[in-house]
């Protein structure tokens, strides 16, 4: 029995063991020939199913090709049902922006803005300056990727090439290091009052 090549964007089989090759030596032309064909299937699928925006369904569209790629390229997908695979990751992926994209609109509805909450001395600014500016290039690197521009761990470990583990047990350091800097920082200027 032949497979139906409409599941696996009209490629046969030998024909995704291409793909797949061409990928582990750096040549995106083929996936970039089948994947921009099918694209708007895609993204049409996430408007229909899930009523998302244009804009939105592109982003998660997008973003599924690429973790798609790697995927192929780490030999994670097998041939069979290719289609089907890539737009159960798309609605995933869709499902998760929105969801965070609520999480982010439902911390808007504090009435009090987040900086009164938080009160800090000049001299504590100042200490905790000191401290940050003793850290390395690394932590500090890391640190502003997860806190300031809001990056999960693992989205840093991809970024930085390395594991999970190795960034969370090296932001567990930083967080170790600016901890002890400031506390050190903070008792030398408490002793001199």
């Amino acid at each position: 029995m032949t497979p139906d090549l409409s599941k696996n964007f009209q490629l046969s089989e030998s024909q995704f063991d291409q793909l797949i090759n061409r990928l582990k030596q750096g040549d995106n032309t083929l996936f970039k020939s089948v994947f921009t064909a099918h694209a708007n299937d895609c993204i049409n699928y996430l408007k229909v199913t899930f009523k998302a925006e244009y804009d939105e369904a592109y982003d998660a569209m997008l973003d599924t090709m690429i973790n798609f790629r790697q995927r192929l390229v780490d030999g994670k997908v097998v041939y069979g049902n290719l289609r089907f695979l890539f737009l159960q990751m798309a609605s995933q992926h869709y499902v998760r922006m929105q969801t965070s994209k609520a999480k982010v609109v439902s911390t808007d509805q504090f009435e009090e803005p987040e900086e009164e909450l938080i009160s800090i001395s000049e001299d504590q600014l100042k200490t905790l300056e000191t401290a940050w500016n003793k850290l390395g290039d690394a932590c500090r690197e890391l640190l502003k990727m997860n806190f300031y521009d809001g990056l999960r761990l693992n989205d840093i470990a991809i970024r930085l090439e390395k594991t999970d583990v190795a960034i969370r047990k090296q932001k567990e350091r930083c967080l170790e290091q600016l901890k002890n800097t400031y506390l050190t920082y903070k008792d030398n200027d408490d002793d001199r009052f």
